[in-house]
């Protein structure tokens, strides 16, 4: 009898904690005019922890990520003193975006540009444990990330 193995699962945190970071790269910049708001949704990897429980104990026994092929890290910042950061290439939407059930999360970023002149991001970082997920039957929800964009 010969069994194969159709779905992995990558452990994250397993054998030691790795990173709060999550680095999203865009397929395609996102450009903000002047003095203006722009609202994106993204479907995002999500993970799934496994915790022993007790009374007075709440402790992780592995995390791993849903979709393996996704399981990336990526360093941002300089290789001295940079962020590992867990990584995921992502597909801006300004309309409605489906997530696939059980593998994203729907995560809506509105982006604050306070500059007289246009941006464009193609990348965006931040701690990803400042962000709850809910779920609803198969879908999962991050909540909203807000990003202001000023003069140094």
């Amino acid at each position: 009898m010969r069994f194969e193995l159709v779905n992995r699962t990558t452990p994250i945190y397993v054998p030691s904690y790795k990173t709060d970071f999550i680095f999203l790269r865009l397929t395609k910049p996102v450009f903000v005019s002047r003095n203006s708001t722009t609202e994106i949704i993204f479907s995002v990897p999500i993970e799934i922890g496994l915790f022993f429980t007790g009374s007075e104990m709440r402790e992780y026994f592995d995390v791993f990520t849903c979709e393996p092929s996704r399981s990336k890290y990526a360093l941002y910042g300089q290789s001295d003193k940079g962020k590992l950061c867990k990584f995921a290439m992502v597909v801006p939407n300004a309309g409605k975006v489906t997530a696939r059930s059980y593998l994203e999360g729907k995560l809506c970023i509105k982006i604050q540009n306070e500059l007289d002149t246009g941006i464009s991001i193609g990348k965006i970082v931040f701690p990803i444990l400042d962000h709850n997920i809910c779920y609803h039957k198969a879908d999962a929800v991050y909540d909203d990330l807000n990003l202001i964009v000023k003069e140094r």
